[in-house]
Protein backbone atom coordinates (compact mmCIF):
# COMPACT_ATOMS: atom_id res chain seq x y z
CA UNK A 1 0.00 0.00 0.00
CA UNK A 2 1.31 3.19 -0.86
CA UNK A 3 -0.18 6.86 -0.34
CA UNK A 4 0.71 10.75 -1.08
CA UNK A 5 1.26 12.87 2.28
CA UNK A 6 0.74 16.01 0.48
CA UNK A 7 1.29 19.65 2.15
CA UNK A 8 -2.24 21.61 2.85
CA UNK A 9 -3.29 23.87 0.58
CA UNK A 10 -3.20 27.01 2.68
CA UNK A 11 -0.75 28.75 0.42
CA UNK A 12 -0.60 29.30 -3.38
CA UNK A 13 2.97 27.47 -3.63
CA UNK A 14 1.58 24.62 -0.69
CA UNK A 15 4.85 22.45 -0.66
CA UNK A 16 6.33 19.26 -2.45
CA UNK A 17 4.03 16.07 -2.06
CA UNK A 18 5.87 12.60 -0.62
CA UNK A 19 5.37 9.61 -1.71
CA UNK A 20 5.17 6.93 1.37
CA UNK A 21 5.22 3.16 1.12
CA UNK A 22 3.40 1.08 4.19
CA UNK A 23 4.98 -2.40 4.91
CA UNK A 24 2.08 -3.67 7.73
CA UNK A 25 4.57 -2.59 10.76
CA UNK A 26 5.86 0.81 9.49
CA UNK A 27 6.10 2.84 6.69
CA UNK A 28 8.91 4.13 4.75
CA UNK A 29 9.64 7.26 2.07
CA UNK A 30 9.70 5.85 -1.25
CA UNK A 31 9.58 9.12 -3.52
CA UNK A 32 10.47 11.94 -0.86
CA UNK A 33 10.73 14.95 -4.01
CA UNK A 34 7.53 14.03 -5.76
CA UNK A 35 5.12 17.23 -7.44
CA UNK A 36 4.72 20.72 -6.39
CA UNK A 37 1.19 21.16 -5.43
CA UNK A 38 -0.21 24.84 -6.43
CA UNK A 39 -3.82 26.04 -4.49
CA UNK A 40 -5.51 28.40 -6.15
CA UNK A 41 -8.63 27.55 -3.63
CA UNK A 42 -10.56 29.96 -1.02
CA UNK A 43 -8.18 28.37 1.90
CA UNK A 44 -4.91 29.47 0.29
CA UNK A 45 -6.34 33.32 0.02
CA UNK A 46 -6.47 35.46 3.14
CA UNK A 47 -7.42 39.12 4.01
CA UNK A 48 -4.08 39.28 6.49
CA UNK A 49 -1.82 38.73 3.99
CA UNK A 50 -1.16 38.89 0.09
CA UNK A 51 -2.72 37.23 -1.88
CA UNK A 52 -6.35 38.48 -0.89
CA UNK A 53 -8.57 37.12 -4.08
CA UNK A 54 -8.03 34.54 -6.75
CA UNK A 55 -6.78 36.82 -9.28
CA UNK A 56 -4.09 37.90 -6.86
CA UNK A 57 -3.30 33.79 -6.58
CA UNK A 58 -2.86 33.99 -10.08
CA UNK A 59 -0.45 37.10 -10.57
CA UNK A 60 1.58 35.66 -7.36
CA UNK A 61 2.40 32.25 -9.31
CA UNK A 62 3.33 33.79 -12.87
CA UNK A 63 5.52 36.02 -11.22
CA UNK A 64 7.17 33.34 -9.20
CA UNK A 65 7.64 31.81 -12.42
CA UNK A 66 8.41 34.45 -14.53
CA UNK A 67 11.27 35.46 -11.52
CA UNK A 68 12.46 31.74 -11.82
CA UNK A 69 13.01 31.93 -15.61
CA UNK A 70 15.38 35.25 -14.81
CA UNK A 71 18.98 33.85 -14.39
CA UNK A 72 19.54 37.28 -12.30
CA UNK A 73 16.36 36.79 -10.21
CA UNK A 74 16.12 33.41 -10.28
CA UNK A 75 18.85 31.67 -8.07
CA UNK A 76 17.93 29.61 -5.20
CA UNK A 77 16.57 26.56 -4.40
CA UNK A 78 12.62 27.47 -3.99
CA UNK A 79 13.11 28.64 -7.92
CA UNK A 80 14.98 25.82 -9.22
CA UNK A 81 11.95 24.22 -7.85
CA UNK A 82 10.01 25.89 -10.49
CA UNK A 83 11.93 25.97 -13.39
CA UNK A 84 12.02 22.27 -12.57
CA UNK A 85 7.80 22.33 -12.76
CA UNK A 86 8.42 24.77 -16.01
CA UNK A 87 10.74 22.65 -17.63
CA UNK A 88 9.24 19.28 -17.18
CA UNK A 89 11.15 17.81 -14.60
CA UNK A 90 8.74 17.97 -11.94
CA UNK A 91 5.45 17.09 -11.72
CA UNK A 92 2.88 20.15 -10.92
CA UNK A 93 -0.72 19.66 -9.09
CA UNK A 94 -2.88 22.71 -8.54
CA UNK A 95 -5.61 22.36 -6.01
CA UNK A 96 -8.64 24.40 -7.41
CA UNK A 97 -12.31 22.98 -6.57
CA UNK A 98 -14.68 25.47 -8.31
CA UNK A 99 -15.50 26.59 -11.64
CA UNK A 100 -14.25 29.96 -11.28
CA UNK A 101 -11.15 28.35 -9.38
CA UNK A 102 -10.12 25.65 -12.01
CA UNK A 103 -10.91 27.91 -14.98
CA UNK A 104 -8.30 30.27 -13.49
CA UNK A 105 -6.05 27.37 -13.03
CA UNK A 106 -6.69 26.09 -16.36
CA UNK A 107 -5.52 29.65 -17.98
CA UNK A 108 -2.41 29.56 -15.78
CA UNK A 109 -1.28 26.41 -16.52
CA UNK A 110 -1.72 27.15 -20.37
CA UNK A 111 -0.49 30.52 -20.04
CA UNK A 112 2.75 29.05 -17.69
CA UNK A 113 3.57 25.85 -20.34
CA UNK A 114 2.60 23.56 -17.49
CA UNK A 115 0.64 20.16 -17.63
CA UNK A 116 -0.34 20.04 -14.21
CA UNK A 117 -3.20 17.62 -12.57
CA UNK A 118 -5.93 19.33 -11.59
CA UNK A 119 -6.88 18.44 -7.68
CA UNK A 120 -10.08 18.11 -6.13
CA UNK A 121 -11.86 19.61 -9.40
CA UNK A 122 -15.40 19.44 -7.77
CA UNK A 123 -17.30 21.29 -10.59
CA UNK A 124 -15.19 20.02 -13.46
CA UNK A 125 -18.01 19.47 -15.82
CA UNK A 126 -18.56 22.74 -16.63
CA UNK A 127 -14.49 22.48 -17.75
CA UNK A 128 -14.61 19.69 -20.12
CA UNK A 129 -14.69 21.54 -23.68
CA UNK A 130 -11.36 23.54 -22.41
CA UNK A 131 -9.61 20.78 -21.47
CA UNK A 132 -10.11 19.04 -24.65
CA UNK A 133 -6.72 18.53 -26.84
CA UNK A 134 -4.78 19.64 -23.59
CA UNK A 135 -1.91 17.63 -21.67
CA UNK A 136 -3.95 18.31 -18.53
CA UNK A 137 -5.34 15.62 -16.44
CA UNK A 138 -8.10 15.94 -13.16
CA UNK A 139 -8.07 13.75 -9.99
CA UNK A 140 -11.50 14.13 -8.82
CA UNK A 141 -13.30 13.46 -5.52
CA UNK A 142 -14.37 9.95 -4.97
CA UNK A 143 -18.16 9.33 -5.76
CA UNK A 144 -20.78 8.84 -3.61
CA UNK A 145 -24.47 7.06 -3.76
CA UNK A 146 -25.48 11.00 -3.09
CA UNK A 147 -23.06 12.92 -5.54
CA UNK A 148 -25.79 14.99 -7.78
CA UNK A 149 -25.54 14.17 -11.72
CA UNK A 150 -22.88 16.28 -12.96
CA UNK A 151 -20.62 14.71 -10.75
CA UNK A 152 -21.38 11.33 -11.49
CA UNK A 153 -21.10 12.12 -15.42
CA UNK A 154 -18.05 14.31 -15.38
CA UNK A 155 -16.00 11.12 -15.47
CA UNK A 156 -17.85 9.71 -18.49
CA UNK A 157 -17.79 13.63 -20.19
CA UNK A 158 -13.72 13.74 -19.70
CA UNK A 159 -13.05 10.36 -20.97
CA UNK A 160 -15.26 10.82 -24.49
CA UNK A 161 -13.00 14.32 -24.22
CA UNK A 162 -10.27 12.79 -24.52
CA UNK A 163 -8.96 14.05 -21.03
CA UNK A 164 -7.02 12.20 -18.40
CA UNK A 165 -8.30 11.61 -15.06
CA UNK A 166 -8.60 9.53 -11.65
CA UNK A 167 -10.26 9.29 -8.40
CA UNK A 168 -8.51 10.77 -5.70
CA UNK A 169 -9.82 9.09 -2.03
CA UNK A 170 -8.37 8.43 1.61
CA UNK A 171 -9.79 4.62 1.16
CA UNK A 172 -9.76 1.44 -1.32
CA UNK A 173 -13.32 1.40 -0.75
CA UNK A 174 -13.94 5.04 -2.05
CA UNK A 175 -12.39 4.83 -5.38
CA UNK A 176 -13.80 1.18 -6.02
CA UNK A 177 -17.19 2.61 -5.24
CA UNK A 178 -16.21 5.82 -7.77
CA UNK A 179 -15.18 3.42 -10.36
CA UNK A 180 -18.37 1.77 -10.34
CA UNK A 181 -20.36 4.17 -9.84
CA UNK A 182 -18.47 5.92 -12.99
CA UNK A 183 -19.25 3.05 -14.97
CA UNK A 184 -23.21 3.06 -14.28
CA UNK A 185 -23.19 6.50 -15.42
CA UNK A 186 -21.42 6.32 -18.78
Amino acid sequence: TATVLAPNSLNNFAGIASLVKWDGERGSVAAADGYLLLALVESSLSRERYPTSRMGAADLVRGAFAEAADPLLGIGPEYAVLREAKDGGRRVAIHASTHAELTGAIDLALELGLSPVLLDAVEIENCVERLKGTSLSVALRPLDWGSKTAALEAPARLAAAGVRFSFAGATGHALRRSASLACKHG
